[in-house]
């Protein structure tokens, strides 16, 4: 499906793009790696993230990153950056999110 076509599909509520995620073919196959088990860890790092609670992020993230093999978790890779490059502590005005300054 294009894209301009599942726009117009969304707009008009005929489509829901969480169905996509169960049953797209391509997309599911894209998931696959992606396990429960996976998610709920990455989660609840990115809750400790959020939280401030870095160190507690960095330990949940090193796991992460590592748990499905042959592949680069982009996002565990990024947090923990973010994290080291703070000195692995949330700045004391931390809220919740940093400003992107680059594409």
């Amino acid at each position: 499906m294009n894209r301009n076509e599942l726009k117009a599909k969304v707009l008009k509520n005929t489509t829901k793009i969480s169905k996509l995620f169960e049953e797209d073919e391509e997309i599911r196959l894209l998931r696959e790696p992606f396990t429960k088990e996976f998610t709920t860890k990455f989660n609840i790092g990115l809750q400790y993230y959020f939280d401030g609670k870095w160190t507690e992020a960095k330990r949940i993230f090193e796991e992460t990153k590592t748990m499905i093999p042959n592949y680069d978790d982009g996002p565990s890779n990024t947090l923990l950056a973010v994290i080291q490059e703070n000195g692995g502590s949330a700045p004391k005005d931390w809220n919740a999110f940093r400003e992107l300054t680059e594409k």
